[in-house]
């Protein structure tokens, strides 16, 4: 088991120093294991932006065709919604489900204070969680997991929270 994936992680995002990025790469060439997980970071990061290209170009176009119609939608819920709240009693509260924590995506750097972020719900197959550092254990590497993604404004995801019954490590 190759011991190099910090390093891997580093020489991708350009922060080693020049001799250190030579030696690693030298590695990486002769290194089967580094090699296949160069691939599946490579895989990842082009399948969440090719994800997050078409959630923007979704959005935009029916931004721009529609938003009247969802003003005036909006508009309507939030006079139905007034007049619900005024008649209706209170309904009874219950427990809140306890969420799992989002956990941080390790080779990409933490958001900016100030940067915006969305959350996405997207189903993935588990191969894209262990390619972005994640271990599930044994687990079919095609099987579909479902999770919340955030996602910054340059497109990278930055945290992920699995829904289904499974632990990340």
């Amino acid at each position: 088991m190759c011991e190099c994936e910090r390093d891997l992680v580093a020489w991708m995002d350009g922060e080693l120093e020049p001799a250190e990025a030579a030696v690693m790469g030298a590695h990486i060439e002769s290194c089967a294991e580094c090699i296949g997980r160069l691939r599946a970071y490579r895989q990842a990061g082009s399948d969440f932006a090719a994800y997050r290209d078409a959630v923007v170009a979704r959005g935009v176009r029916a931004a721009t065709r529609h938003r009247w119609v969802l003003a005036g939608a909006l508009a309507a819920s939030l006079l139905v919604a007034a007049a619900l709240m005024r008649t209706s009693p209170e309904p009874p509260r219950r427990p809140h489900a306890v969420e799992r924590p989002f956990i941080r995506i390790p080779y990409v750097p933490p958001l900016d204070p100030m940067e915006r972020a969305a959350v996405v719900r997207i189903e993935m197959p588990a191969a894209a969680l262990t390619a972005a550092g994640f271990h599930l254990g044994p687990i079919d590497p095609a099987f579909p997991v479902e999770a919340d993604v955030v996602v910054g404004e340059d497109g990278r995801a930055h945290a992920v929270r699995v829904l289904n019954d499974m632990e990340l490590r």
